[in-house]
């Protein structure tokens, strides 16, 4: 029985199994999997932002707050991601594996948290604006 999936499809394949699986010599000599702890820190952030702003629902001199809990850590995580990873390999793709693919990873990490946190902020401080809260 001969499979239907292209070949080239199965070198993409062959391409994210090691990079999953930790045998892409590129990552390893980079020391990205050393990064790799930072997104848990990203999901921990949303994690604490989303319960704070549930909670300040409950407390009325709080309750303004809660918008710009959850939106400022929601938006913060999102940026941080997509600039961590999107940075990091936009970098190595340029010039190869090298220890400025790790700079800019960091980079996109930390860019994206400020840069989502003032989207959040000024989307929350339009909703409050707009329900009078």
């Amino acid at each position: 029985m001969q499979s239907k999936i292209e070949p080239a499809a199965w070198d993409q394949c062959e391409i994210l199994y090691k990079h999953f699986s930790g045998q892409s010599r590129s990552l390893r000599n980079v020391g990205a999997n050393k990064m790799v702890p930072m997104i848990g820190v990203l999901f921990i952030l949303a994690a604490i932002g989303i319960v704070s702003g549930i909670i300040a629902l409950f407390f009325e001199k709080l309750r303004r707050y809660s918008a710009y809990l959850a939106f400022s850590s929601i938006l913060a995580t999102l940026f941080s991601f997509l600039l961590f990873w999107g940075s990091g390999l936009l970098i190595e793709k340029l010039f190869g594996a090298t220890r400025w693919s790790t700079l800019g990873a960091f980079t996109g990490y930390v860019g994206g948290l400020c840069i989502g946190g003032a989207i959040g902020f000024f989307l929350a401080r339009r909703i409050n604006a707009k329900y009078h809260i």
